[in-house]
C-alpha cells in the first residue's frame, strides 16, 4: 500500500508542478507579448 500511495502522491505533485509551470509561463508570455505589441504601436506614431 505504501509504495502505491507514494507513487500517486509523486504523480500528483508532478502534475500540479507542470500545471503551475504552464500557468506561470502563459502569464509571462502574455505580459511579454503585450509589451512588444505596445512598443510597436508607440514606434509607429
Amino acid at each position: 500500500m505504501g509504495i502505491i500511495n507514494t507513487l500517486f502522491t509523486g504523480i500528483g505533485a508532478l502534475f500540479i508542478g507542470i500545471l503551475l509551470g504552464f500557468i506561470i509561463a502563459g502569464i509571462i508570455g502574455a505580459i511579454i507579448y503585450g509589451i512588444i505589441k505596445l512598443r510597436e504601436r508607440l514606434q509607429k506614431e
